[in-house]
């Protein structure tokens, strides 16, 4: 929602921005087949998108189900429940956590380093380790949270070394966990 070259932000949303967010979004569910779901990112946050009171999330859920009906509206607006989005997003990154009362669905997006984008510094920087990584990732699970793990790209379009390692120890010692064969009662929304 956040468009800094249009200048829809969280100070500036108007009727003309709202029906160009609209038309844009028509657009990319409309001409590329079917899309099973969008992510927004900064909606509501402070510093970020419009607001929910000059952009309201119910118009765009609207929208966006009238276009695809299957397509799944991921907002991460960072809130405990359902009420903007289809599935909650907690932004480690951020300094957002899962809490322990949620029992999903979610998404946790993780970092390794200290930043989401990539820096020079992320080279010799010290990195989570892969332990921290399975001990997110099976308390996650138990909280049908879909555990996220960025990798940014270097200024050659290239993962760093140091977490390709890091990435392959993960890999080492990642088991997979039993499919999850009943949803649970809280997950239906509207």
């Amino acid at each position: 929602m956040l468009d800094i070259h249009h200048e829809i932000n969280r100070k500036k949303c108007t009727l003309f921005d709202k029906n160009f967010i609209k038309n844009q979004l028509t657009e990319l569910l409309t001409n590329y087949g079917e899309i099973p779901f969008i992510i927004f990112d900064g909606w509501q946050a402070d510093g970020g998108g419009p607001s929910y009171e000059n952009l309201p999330f119910e118009e765009i859920d609207k929208l966006v189900k009238s276009l695809q009906p299957n397509c799944m509206l991921l907002n991460i607006s960072c809130e405990p429940n359902l009420n903007h989005t289809d599935m909650v997003f907690y932004e480690n990154a951020a300094g957002q956590d899962v809490d322990a009362r949620f029992n999903g669905p979610g998404a946790s997006c993780n970092i390794l380093t200290n930043q989401w984008f990539w820096r020079k510094s992320d080279v010799t920087a010290d990195i989570k380790s892969a332990e921290w990584v399975i001990e997110k990732i099976i308390k996650m699970n138990k909280q049908n949270v879909t555990f996220i793990l960025n990798a940014s790209p270097n200024i050659h379009g290239l993962i760093d070394g140091n977490l390709i390692s890091r990435y392959k120890e993960i890999g080492d010692m990642y088991k997979k966990f039993e499919d999850l064969t009943d949803i649970p009662n809280n997950w239906m929304k509207r």
